[in-house]
């Protein structure tokens, strides 16, 4: 798999460096040109590293899952650099299903709702284990809506949005069986909220959730480590829950069971 990996890393410096020779990459800043670089680079060697500790765990990667965007690099600028190596967003997923939901990566099909899908690497990893998955993401303000839509549109799949500030939401129920929200919790409303916030999005699936928790930017190690606590004591009150850790970000995890 390390050799597959590495031949898609280069697959994907060719787009870059084709880019910066093209006429609009010559027009930028040698600074942004640097940064590009860096950047890039920085996010490979995450792919790498989060490649090798599943390895290291006996999880082999099918090297047919793992793909870079069909798109001219010249599109992808306006997106989070971290979302624009998509291997990385596959492999992130792949490692959290395999680690957090196991049960997802073999029959039956199964109906998933993404809530803030980011980079959608659960876009290939889920259907690529034949279960069907529907998208919704976070609705801030349109430039954010205009430029995630690119890769949307890259990854050829419909997205709908919502105010995660709304509330009650909108969402289906009982027609999912799973709901993952991953990093995205702590945008729908205040740090006390949260626990609040999960268990009302925990009567949308039938069987499980999964909720990766963001550190408050503005918190100490100490105030974001009394907010997981507590965050995480007023879902178990009312759910089967279980703490881990992501294997990619080292943050917290917690798998809620019905």
């Amino acid at each position: 798999m390390e050799a597959e990996l590495n031949a898609l890393f280069d697959v994907e410096r060719a787009k870059l460096y084709n880019y910066l020779a093209s006429e609009k990459g010559e027009e930028l800043l040698e600074q942004k040109r640097e940064r590009i670089q860096r950047n890039t680079q920085r996010w490979f060697r995450r792919a790498s590293k989060l490649e090798k500790t599943l390895r290291q765990r006996g999880i082999e990667v099918p090297p047919d899952l793992l793909r870079s965007f069909d798109v001219p690099y010249a599109e992808l600028l306006d997106i989070q650099v971290k979302y624009r190596t998509r291997v990385l967003n596959i492999l992130r997923e792949f490692a959290r299903v395999h680690l957090l939901l196991p049960e997802l990566t073999k029959p039956p099909e199964r109906r998933v709702l993404s809530l803030s899908p980011g980079g959608c690497g659960c876009a290939d990893v889920l259907t690529y284990y034949g279960h069907k998955v529907s998208h919704f993401d976070y609705l801030e303000y349109d430039d954010n809506i205009s430029i995630k839509r690119k890769l949307h549109r890259a990854l050829v799949i419909k997205v709908k949005h919502f105010d995660g500030h709304q509330r009650p939401y909108k969402l289906r129920k009982a027609y999912y069986d799973y709901l993952t929200c991953y990093q995205a919790v702590n945008l729908y409303g205040p740090p006390v909220a949260s626990g609040e916030i999960i268990l009302e999005l925990m009567e949308v699936p039938r069987v499980a959730g999964c909720i990766i928790l963001n550190p408050i930017q503005k918190f100490t190690k100490e105030e974001n480590a009394d907010y997981e606590a507590e965050t995480i004591a007023q879902v178990r009150a009312h759910f089967d829950v279980t703490e881990e850790k992501c294997l990619e970000t080292d943050m917290t995890a917690m798998v809620i069971r019905k």
